[in-house]
């Protein structure tokens, strides 16, 4: 009976080592898995990250291209006003500006206004901004012969406009011209 009591303990003890190994490489198993997991989750965490900077860097080179091509159109009818008020400024017809009336037009005078009959949107404080800002240098350039006539490159080129420009810009406005004709006869 002693034998078979000391064979059961030694038994009891080998199963308890056994069990002992069997819950070391459970816990091992599980710290395993958790392992693969939390580098599965931080590789997502940064491919997810990845493909939110290339969205943002998407986006704002979307945006830089909005803002160039809003900032051209507004260049373009910036230009596009400023040859319609020399078209405006024209007298009788002929295509060219006396510099007196440019002149006057620049210092807001009144009566060159009525006499010309310039549209409300042709008034100085509807001028766009970025000849608003430059009218001074505008009458510090025109010439001092009050009496010459001014065509529309050299009014253009006043205002900072190269010929090549220039010409662009007379092209654009025709074109303006001929859609409003179109519009008009729908």
């Amino acid at each position: 009976f002693l034998f078979m009591a000391e064979c059961l303990r030694k038994c009891n003890i080998e199963f308890q080592m056994e069990d002992l190994g069997k819950e070391d490489a459970a816990v091992k198993i599980q710290q395993q898995g958790r392992a693969m997991r939390d580098r599965k989750r931080v590789k997502e965490l940064k491919e997810q990250r990845k493909q939110q900077q290339a969205a943002v860097k998407i986006q704002a080179q979307g945006r830089r291209v909005r803002d160039r091509q809003l900032a051209e159109n507004k260049r373009v009818a910036n230009q596009i006003w400023l040859r319609e008020l020399f078209t405006k400024l024209c007298r009788r017809k002929v295509k060219t500006v006396l510099v007196s009336d440019l002149w006057a037009y620049l210092r807001s005078d009144p009566d060159v206004m009525l006499e010309l009959a310039v549209p409300i949107r042709f008034t100085l404080p509807s001028m766009p901004q970025q000849y608003q800002i430059i009218v001074d240098v505008v009458l510090d350039r025109l010439p001092e012969d009050m009496s010459k006539q001014l065509q529309w490159a050299e009014v253009a080129n006043l205002f900072g406009m190269d010929l090549e420009r220039a010409r662009q810009v007379d092209q654009q406005y025709a074109a303006v011209k001929i859609q409003a004709v179109q519009r008009g006869r729908r």
